[in-house]
C-alpha cells in the first residue's frame, strides 16, 4: 500500500462558538455524550491560524513563555475525546483549542472534574453536553459550551497509553540505538 502523506490533518473535534455546535472534520456532529480524557490534559500556548495546520508549545510542568515570532500565541489546551458511536470508529478525536468560549467551558468541567477524581481513581468522566451559554467577552461575543460530569467508567483501551506515551516524548533519545 502507498504512503499517504496528503493534507488529511488528524482526528479532531472542535467547538464552533458562531453556531454553538461541535463539528468532527468536516461534518457538524451532535455531542451529547462522550469521554474526556482529562487526566492527560496537556495546556500551553496555541496558534491557530486559518488553513494552516495548528502549532502549540505544551507546558512541562508550569507555565512556560509565551512563544517568539509572529501569531496570535494564546493559552489553549488539547484533550483526547472518546465517542466510538458518534464517530463510527474507536479513534479518540483530538479538541484542541485556544477559543476563549472553549477554555472557559473546559475549565468549569476541570473543576469538577478535579473535584471528584479521587473518588474515582482509575476511572475517566463521561462527559454531557447540555447546551451553550451566551457571554460577552471583551468587546466581542462567544458561546460557552455546557459541559458537566454525568458519571464516571472504566477507562476504554482506545485511551491506555496516553500518559506514557506523553512521558516517553519527553525522555531524550537514545544515543546507542543501532538500526
Amino acid at each position: 500500500m502507498p504512503l499517504d502523506l496528503g493534507g488529511g490533518g488528524f482526528n479532531s473535534i472542535r467547538w464552533m462558538a458562531s453556531t454553538r455546535s461541535w463539528r468532527s472534520g468536516d461534518d457538524d456532529v451532535d455531542l451529547d455524550k462522550a469521554i474526556f480524557d482529562l487526566e492527560n490534559i496537556k495546556q500551553g500556548w496555541v496558534l491557530l491560524a486559518q488553513g494552516e495546520a495548528p502549532e502549540a508549545v505544551w507546558d512541562n510542568g508550569k507555565r512556560g513563555p509565551r512563544p517568539d515570532g509572529d501569531g496570535d500565541w494564546k493559552r489553549g489546551f488539547e484533550v483526547q475525546v472518546y465517542a466510538p458511536k458518534l464517530f463510527g470508529d474507536e479513534e479518540p478525536r483530538a479538541f484542541m483549542t485556544n477559543a476563549t468560549g472553549a477554555c472557559m467551558g473546559l475549565q468549569s468541567l476541570f473543576v469538577e472534574f478535579e473535584a471528584q477524581s479521587g473518588a474515582n481513581t482509575g476511572k475517566v468522566p463521561l462527559v454531557k453536553f447540555t447546551g451553550a451559554e451566551a457571554a460577552k467577552v471583551g468587546k466581542g461575543n462567544t458561546a460557552i459550551p455546557k459541559l458537566e460530569v454525568e458519571k464516571w467508567v472504566d477507562r476504554p483501551d482506545a485511551l491506555h497509553g496516553n500518559a506514557a506515551a506523553d512521558a516517553a516524548a519527553d525522555e531524550p533519545p537514545q544515543d546507542d540505538v543501532e538500526f
